[in-house]
């Protein structure tokens, strides 16, 4: 069984495998693992391939899975490039420079013609 999870673990180009037992696994089937290599992040160290765990070792929490922390957005995301000092960009909150919206949408309105209709009635 192990060696057939190892086997998946290639075809499929994952990193790890893990097997959850009931029993405690034997000496063949820890052999099996070893076989199997391990995993090199390129974050962090090595961990194995196909890791065995048993039932109550995960409910217990003696065991758990060994796999990268990747919560920190290493190999997920690129990091931004800085743009600072190149753009010539003007405060946005300056008159000067065309800011403050509200004073171009009252410039841009216009200027009211005769009567206002009245909406009572209809």
């Amino acid at each position: 069984m192990i060696r057939d999870l190892g086997h998946v673990v290639d075809r499929e180009m994952a990193s790890i495998g893990l097997f959850a037992t009931l029993a405690e696994p034997t000496k063949p089937m820890t052999v099996e693992a070893t076989k199997a290599g391990y995993y090199e992040s390129p974050v962090s160290k090595s961990f194995p391939k196909v890791q065995l765990l048993t039932i109550q070792d995960l409910l217990e929490k003696k065991a758990a899975a060994e796999y990268p922390d990747l919560a920190r957005g290493g190999l997920t995301f690129k990091k931004a490039k800085s743009d600072e000092g190149t753009a010539d960009q003007h405060d946005m909150f300056s008159r000067t420079h065309g800011g403050f919206a509200e004073d171009r949408i009252v410039a841009e309105q216009p200027p009211p013609t005769g009567k206002r209709r009245s909406t009572k009635g209809t």
